[in-house]
């Protein structure tokens, strides 16, 4: 059986998909990290306000109150710049996304390629072993008539 000439091709697809997966993986991952970051500082910033409300109730020196108000805006801030990066390291997830299928559909042509040429190059072979049986059984029918 003679070799797939665009092997190598093909191989160098297959290196392109899992290099797209890898990309595709650090998008996500980095997506997930923001979503976590956001969800703490949110967190911190309902904490902070609810320790304002239970200190208020209990008498709470003036001079925390800047203090309180200061860190719940640094967290305001922190949490829109996060909500700006989410949003670009989604559509950076998408686009490695559609990087992945591209990769994955120009790898697959490429192996529906190979299997149409193994199958041709076996359909070819049975054609040979096919009339080189029938020249011998000729032969043998030839032998015996004469």
């Amino acid at each position: 059986m003679t070799p797939f000439r665009l092997q190598k091709v093909l191989e160098y697809r297959n290196v392109l998909e899992n290099m797209a997966k890898l990309s595709l993986a650090k998008a996500q991952n980095r997506q997930v990290s923001i979503e976590s970051e956001m969800q703490q500082t949110l967190q911190q910033k309902q904490e902070l306000q609810c320790a304002v409300r239970t200190r208020q109730t209990d008498a709470m020196d003036a001079r925390e109150i800047p203090l309180f108000e200061a860190r719940i805006q640094h967290l305001t801030r922190r949490h829109n710049v996060l909500a700006e990066q989410l949003q670009q390291a989604r559509l950076d997830t998408l686009a490695r996304r559609q990087e992945l299928v591209q990769a994955a559909q120009k790898k697959k042509a490429l192996e529906r390629l190979k299997e149409k040429k193994i199958e041709e190059e076996v359909l070819s072979q049975k054609r040979r072993d096919t009339a080189v049986l029938d020249e011998i059984a000729g032969q043998k029918h030839w032998r015996h008539s004469s």
